[in-house]
């Protein structure tokens, strides 16, 4: 599912006159004109002028070739077009963006052309503040490439300073709600949903926020009672997410065993949580720590401590 922007900020490294970390993009947008649906997302890393963020893209890793402007300078708001964002998500979670806009903010830029209504599920926004700044995106067919096999790049500049450049690859022909999300500058596959997905996009950083363990069995002695060793129980392991991406899995790890103890498809599973069913454990009887992880998107990451059942 396309979900909203969310809080907790992914930790990436950059260099450190970054000023800007770009986080997302609707690639194949929702809506009767392509082009004038698609957005794109930033986190401001320190604080930032609007009218000094460029950010251009392009067939090649320069953003040269076939190459448009995505933003280069601060259009003024369409009218009503916040209040009518605000009324969709039921909050005031959406403000126009201000001059500077501060450091730690969520950012969204829309084109001004955009139809809020075409989209739903604004109210996963309303957790945070998401600054908003408009821009003309020059085709009001499509701007950015929703093929398949192809892959493209957002080259983001602040102040004449390289911030990174972003690129994603279709791996397969998209449908409406395909987006594309970074935790650092990169290449990454594109989140293509199994069907067109128009309740709001995953265009922020995926986030793996707990993890609880309940219905604990009884110790196995897995049928030889004088070798502790090898005793084990089971328990439902639910891992809590948001912003998941749709491809690779949802792997669970036991301390630092590489080898997952459970694992599923991450197109199988829709925040905000999945349940692994009796998972296997070691009764130890000692402290370890359940790490869940998106394969598609290893910072997408949350480990938590338990006890083990005594054997």
């Amino acid at each position: 599912m396309i979900t909203a922007i969310a809080v907790l900020l992914t930790a990436w490294s950059m260099q450190l006159s970054a000023q800007v970390a770009f986080t997302g993009a609707m690639v194949n947008s929702c809506g009767a004109n392509e082009g004038d649906q698609e957005f794109v997302t930033f986190v401001a890393t320190g604080n930032i002028d609007p009218n000094l963020l460029s950010i251009t893209y392009g067939s090649d890793i320069a953003c040269t070739v076939g190459g448009s402007v995505v933003y280069n300078m601060m259009f003024a708001e369409p009218p009503g077009f916040i209040a009518t964002l605000n009324a969709l998500a039921g909050c005031s979670a959406f403000v126009a963006a201000s001059n500077p806009i501060p450091a730690g903010s969520n950012v969204i830029i829309f084109d001004i052309n955009l139809v809020a209504s075409s989209y739903t599920g604004w109210n996963t926004f309303c957790s945070t503040t998401t600054y908003v700044l408009f821009t003309n995106l020059p085709n009001p067919g499509g701007n950015f490439s929703n093929a398949g096999s192809v892959t493209r790049y957002f080259c983001v500049d602040y102040n004449g300073s390289p911030q990174g450049i972003y690129g994603y690859t279709n791996t397969v022909p998209t449908v409406d709600g395909t987006t594309a999300t970074w935790a650092a500058p990169g290449t990454v596959n594109s989140n293509i949903p199994a069907t067109p997905n128009c309740s709001f996009g995953s265009v922020a950083p995926c986030a793996v926020t707990n993890i609880t363990v309940t219905n604990t069995s009884a110790c196995n002695n897995n049928g030889t009672p004088a070798n502790a060793a090898d005793d084990f129980y089971t328990a439902n392991v639910t891992v809590t997410f948001s912003n998941n991406p749709t491809t690779g899995t949802l792997d669970l790890f036991r301390n630092t065993n590489p080898t997952p103890v459970a694992s599923i498809s991450a197109g199988s599973v829709a925040a905000p949580s999945y349940t692994f069913m009796n998972v296997q454990l070691p009764a130890t009887g000692a402290g370890f720590n359940l790490t869940a992880t998106f394969s598609a998107q290893t910072s997408c990451t949350f480990t938590s401590g338990f006890t083990a059942l005594a054997s």
